[in-house]
């Protein structure tokens, strides 16, 4: 393999002394069984097996507690599956799907996680430090190997007091996701994406944030500090809008507005910090709102008719009664947004609708 490539693993190389399991829906009632093989197995004891399963769909099944340290589920799928207390640790998860599973203080701790999925997953106190979490491609065949890979993706997933240190993250998806007293210290988070997620109290001293794209995430004073601002990626005018600045900003558009664009400026406020802020009942229509962070904002009434928030940041943001017909929404977080009595759809004598996050 050549170096700078994502990992590529055929999953029809054999395990030698062991039973391959692929393919397969697991039982629960089967679950414990094999945990008790595989713990003999991992103590040298007679009459045991290792834990080696491909391609099997586990979704749903109950492993709370139990034990496949150094276990292989290559390519599995642990979709709505709780997994709360139990140990992965050094296990070979290559390619496996975590999907809404529960992960609370699960040891994944060195595993190897390359191209899995944990979308919405609840990864709150889960140990993954030391964890290979880069691309990765699962194959059937010699034959169809090729480069490239899929990113290890966390899109819309919970991780409170989550455990990352020293983790390999390059390429990882986080769009979406909540990172609250997350520790990544010394992680490996270059080129990983980061669009319209909380990074609130974490830890990122000595993390690699070479090309990482916080664009669009809601960063705290902490995270500013601790990632160097000069190799990760920040919107061109991420800032925080100071209250006179943004009342002459708003002044500008207004005019804009009124004329139809033949005086004053039109709003950009593309990235900018604007968390918090009390916009209700103002005048953003057509503003350019694109990745910008707009958390907790009050957003009550404000017309925002033909306006652009793709990848905006409006998590717990109230938009009561306010106009977004013509609105292009594509990729916000709107995750506990307050929309009772807001105005979506066509936008009267224009060809534009409301265009929501999918």
């Amino acid at each position: 393999m050549q170096q700078g490539r994502a990992a590529i693993l055929s999953t029809d190389t054999p395990i030698r002394g062991a039973r391959v399991v692929s393919g397969i829906r697991l039982p629960q009632a089967a679950l414990p069984r094999l945990a008790e093989l595989h713990e003999r197995f991992s103590r040298g004891a007679r009459n045991s097996m290792r834990a080696v399963l491909r391609h099997c769909d586990l979704r749903g099944l109950d492993f709370r507690g139990l034990d496949f340290a150094a276990a292989e589920f290559v390519g599995c799928h642990f979709g709505r599956a709780d997994l709360s207390g139990a140990s992965f640790r050094s296990a070979n998860l290559f390619g496996a799907r975590f999907e809404d599973a529960n992960l609370n203080e699960t040891d994944l701790q060195r595993a190897d996680l390359r191209g899995a999925s944990f979308d919405r997953a609840n990864l709150a106190g889960t140990l993954m430090i030391g964890a290979d979490m880069r691309e990765g491609l699962i194959v059937h065949s010699p034959e169809r190997m090729r480069p490239g890979g899929r990113p290890c993706t966390f899109r819309g997933a919970r991780l409170r007091e989550t455990l990352m240190t020293r983790a390999r993250l390059k390429g990882a998806d986080f769009r979406h996701a909540i990172l609250h007293r997350t520790d990544l210290a010394g992680a490996d988070l270059r080129a990983s994406v980061f669009h319209g997620a909380e990074v609130k109290g974490s830890r990122l001293r000595g993390a690699q944030v070479t090309d990482a794209d916080f664009r669009g995430a809601a960063l705290d004073r902490q995270a500013l500090i601790e990632i160097d601002v000069n190799q990760a990626r920040l919107a061109p005018h991420y800032r925080m809008v100071g209250e006179e600045e943004l009342a002459r900003l708003l002044a500008a558009h207004d005019h804009w507005v009124i004329s139809q664009g033949r005086s004053a400026r039109r709003l950009d406020l593309t990235g900018a910090d604007l968390s918090g802020r009390k916009l209700a009942n103002a005048n953003l229509a057509a503003a350019r709102l694109d990745l910008t962070v707009l958390t907790d904002a009050d957003l009550t009434g404000t017309l925002l008719a033909a306006a652009r928030l793709t990848g905006a940041n409006l998590v717990r943001a109230d938009l009561r009664d306010a106009d977004l017909r013509g609105a292009n929404l594509t990729d916000a977080n709107l995750r506990e947004a307050r929309l009772e009595g807001s105005k979506i759809g066509p936008l009267p004598g224009t060809g534009l609708s409301t265009i929501l996050p999918v």
